[in-house]
């Protein structure tokens, strides 16, 4: 009886001190994603987005706050002086990386040419996981790529140095706008 309640007491005891080393990395997940305080990890991508835009606080439920409008150039400076969650490797995401965050939930995309697609039929704006996002704003967002060839033939190369790829969440389209323009933003970093 006695080895018994030296046992169970042992048991308990290791349980206390190794539990909050197994809750400490306890990622809920949802959907390709899992998420924890302020961050989302895209399983799928192996990506580590933060959760609110930027300008936005994580209060443990939602984003608060207005997310902040910048123009490219601002964008691309953000990063440099950016930490988080205590990760200090944030950066703009790529085209592509932002775009497979778009979430069509008609289960329609329409191609509408070779470089463009936007969500079809009777979908929920704005267009990405508001479980995995809350509150992103139904608006457009900078990508860190610029175009690189001439969609149509018509313009000098020298006339694509002046855009970079957005996505707009209201209906998932992925273009360019000018670097001038202002547009939110949501860093990234590679997941580890």
């Amino acid at each position: 009886m006695k080895t018994n309640v030296w046992k169970i007491a042992l048991l308990s005891t290791s349980l206390l001190l190794i539990a909050p080393v197994i809750c400490a990395d306890n990622w809920q997940p949802i959907d390709r994603y899992q998420v924890k305080d302020g961050l989302v990890k895209d399983v799928k991508a192996g990506l580590m987005w933060m959760r609110c835009s930027v300008g936005q606080k994580w209060d443990g439920s939602r984003c608060q706050g207005e997310a902040n409008r910048y123009t490219w150039e601002k964008v691309m400076q953000t990063p440099t002086h950016f930490s988080f969650a205590g990760y200090k490797d944030w950066r703009v995401p790529s085209h592509n990386e932002l775009k497979s965050l778009v979430n069509c939930s008609s289960g329609q995309v329409n191609r509408l040419d070779k470089w463009h697609n936007q969500c079809g039929g009777d979908y929920a704006s704005p267009t990405i996981s508001q479980t995995a996002f809350p509150q992103t704003p139904d608006s457009w967002f900078w990508s860190s790529s610029l175009p690189m060839e001439d969609w149509f033939g018509a313009f000098p190369f020298t006339y694509f140095g002046h855009y970079a790829w957005i996505v707009n969440f209201n209906n998932g389209l992925d273009i360019t706008s000018h670097r001038d323009d202002s547009g939110h933003l949501r860093l990234v970093r590679t997941g580890k």
